[in-house]
């Protein structure tokens, strides 16, 4: 494994759930400086989001997709009614 320790060049996470973060927070002592490094979490806002991506070197068609998708409203899914008797 060590031959292909150079490979990884960045993992972004963008809004992470409770779960990845439980994830992160278990793997992180097993994993080598060098890679928790490469780790960066990006948070917030479209424009904080755009700011912080295009810092960390995404640009272009890239950036403005993964905005666009992140800055949207989600959508409600429609839950059946169930009627309580």
């Amino acid at each position: 494994m060590n031959e292909h320790a150079g490979i990884l060049q960045h993992v972004w996470i963008i809004h992470p759930n409770s779960w990845m973060r439980a994830t992160l927070n278990v793997l992180k002592p097993f994993l080598k400086a060098e890679t928790q490094k490469k780790i960066r979490i990006f948070e917030g806002e479209k424009t904080e989001l755009y700011v912080g991506l295009e810092q960390a070197g995404l640009k272009g068609p890239p950036l403005q997709w993964l905005t666009a998708v992140f800055a949207k409203e989600p959508v409600p899914s429609p839950l059946p009614v169930v009627a309580m008797t």
